[in-house]
């Protein structure tokens, strides 16, 4: 019995070390990630006081600024969620900056999503953050830049962003032909993807598959039966890369409909038609378990000629 207690307060004396240097391990790291990102930001305040050099690499490399007005700030921009730049922005330019020098995170160090980094403006100035997690453990990286101004100068306030790629900002672009896009978008555009950049993206079912028989003319998604055999079947197949199966709808174009809860399968279904030539058009639907439907497209949809 004894050896039995002694054991167990071994496990948990283990257990609680364990902790304790994990959660000294997350500090240290923690610590180590703030110093090198102040480091950074402390080297764009600086390079806005000794600025020459960048203005004359701008005048150098874009012929439409001059000396006077050839640098709009300078900024540490997120790239993705673990790596950033250093950089000296031109003004007009801002989508092609000056490169100073690249930084990746320690391990287990990410930016929060929500932000794109810091820009420091020649004409304003800054008061923003952003946020560094490590094991969940958050620090906000609180910046503030006073521009210097003489008694005609402007002393506006701006939390402006750099422009950056979607993944910069901790977002996904989201294409909304095979996902639906939801949540916080960028504070400016992304530069890859300026207006389907979101915080999540839903994956949508996709239609893999929608035939007939008999067959289809592939080229104009259309099928011709004749009156005497009005009976066409509709094949398909659905693909989903998240989510649960939830129901596949035909609409046949003759007010009449059919659901089933197979991703693959067959729907057979007899025609009417009145006068001598009638046309419908068939429209397959799949919608998975998060109610997130597949989006319409030309192959979606079948046109059925009976005549």
């Amino acid at each position: 019995m004894r050896t039995l207690v002694l054991f167990f307060k071994y496990i948990i004396g283990a257990v609680l070390g364990s902790i304790v240097l994990f959660l000294l391990f997350r500090e240290a790291l923690l610590a180590y990630t703030v110093i090198i990102v102040e480091q950074d930001l402390s080297s764009i305040k600086l390079i806005m006081k000794e600025s020459s050099a960048y203005r004359e690499q701008c005048v150098q490399k874009f012929t439409d600024i001059t000396d006077s007005n050839a640098l709009a700030g300078t900024q540490l921009r997120f790239i993705d969620s673990t790596t950033y730049n250093v950089e000296a922005v031109c003004s007009f330019h801002d989508r092609d900056p000056l490169f100073i020098k690249s930084r990746t995170l320690p391990q287990f160090a990410t930016k929060v999503p929500g932000s794109s980094g810091v820009f420091l403006s020649t004409e304003n100035s800054y008061k923003g953050n952003f946020q560094i997690t490590i094991f969940g453990r958050k620090h906000t990286f609180a910046v503030e830049y006073t521009r210097p101004t003489t008694s005609s100068s402007s002393t506006a306030l701006t939390s402006q962003s750099p422009a950056t790629s979607c993944s910069g900002w901790g977002y996904t672009c989201c294409d909304s032909i095979t996902g639906v896009p939801s949540g916080d978008t960028p504070g400016t555009r992304a530069i890859d993807c300026p207006t389907s950049c979101f915080a999540q993206c839903s994956n949508r079912p996709t239609v893999l598959a929608f035939r007939t028989d008999p067959p289809s003319d592939p080229a104009t998604q259309t099928v011709v039966v004749p009156q005497s055999a009005r009976v066409v079947t509709f094949s398909y197949a659905i693909g989903l890369s998240t989510g649960k199966p939830g129901e596949v709808q035909i609409d046949f174009g003759d007010g009449k409909q059919e659901t089933s809860a197979e991703l693959q399968g067959t729907f057979t279904h007899e025609y009417t038609c009145a006068g001598s030539s009638c046309t419908f058009r068939a429209v397959l639907n799949a919608t998975d378990d998060r109610g997130i439907s597949s989006p319409t497209s030309r192959g979606t949809q079948i046109t059925v000629i009976v005549q």
